[in-house]
């Protein structure tokens, strides 16, 4: 499909939920470009390229930054007999401490991935993967001010068979902690993306 007939690349959203015992509300806001849960007419198909992602959470009468990425990039490409490409994954940016239980702080993080994916249409079109990741990170909420982890990551891309516009993803996976700090945290995300509109 020519790129003219993709969607606007910039996005606004708000979110709420609960972490602990406390509610939150969550602004986010993309100026570009495309991510994994979005429509992918116009764009490279399983592809996720976002600059200057910001979020901002509101809770416990406090504002804070839960993350700004300067650019993210994840590209799955499911394996064939003909197609022997790996996935892959990377990105920088500042980030939330949450796995070291620090809601306050934030650093500055480096990420890359690499892996394998699959095509299946047992419903109508998905898109497994696993990817191995390493992470970089440089702050004051690190011993000695910066730290290395490592973790894996599942997913699967779900197109709707009965609503053509919606694709589903959910993923998750352990994290491993930078050196020096204790601990191990496991991730889970399930979004869910419809087209509204013509």
């Amino acid at each position: 499909m020519p790129p003219l007939t993709g969607h606007k690349s910039g996005r606004a959203g708000l979110s709420f939920g609960i972490d602990g015992d406390s509610v939150f509300e969550e602004v986010s806001l993309r100026p570009a470009l495309q991510d994994l849960a979005g429509d992918h007419t116009g764009y490279l198909s399983n592809s996720h390229l976002e600059m200057f992602h910001l979020k901002l959470r509101f809770g416990a009468g406090r504002v804070s930054i839960e993350k700004l990425a300067l650019i993210e990039i994840v590209s799955i490409t499911p394996q064939d007999s003909w197609i022997k490409k790996a996935s892959w994954k990377g990105g920088t940016g500042l980030y939330t401490a949450k796995e070291l239980e620090c809601e306050r702080c934030l650093y500055y993080g480096i990420s890359a991935g690499r892996g394998v994916s699959s095509k299946t249409r047992l419903w109508n079109q998905e898109v497994y993967y696993l990817l191995a990741e390493l992470d970089t990170g440089f702050g004051g909420v690190f011993r000695d001010n910066h730290g290395l982890g490592r973790g894996m990551r599942a997913g699967a891309l779900v197109a709707d068979a009965f609503q053509g516009s919606c694709r589903r993803l959910r993923s998750g996976g352990p994290t491993g902690q930078p050196s020096g700090n204790d601990g191990a945290g496991f991730h889970v995300r399930q979004e869910q993306r419809c087209a509204v509109g013509a």
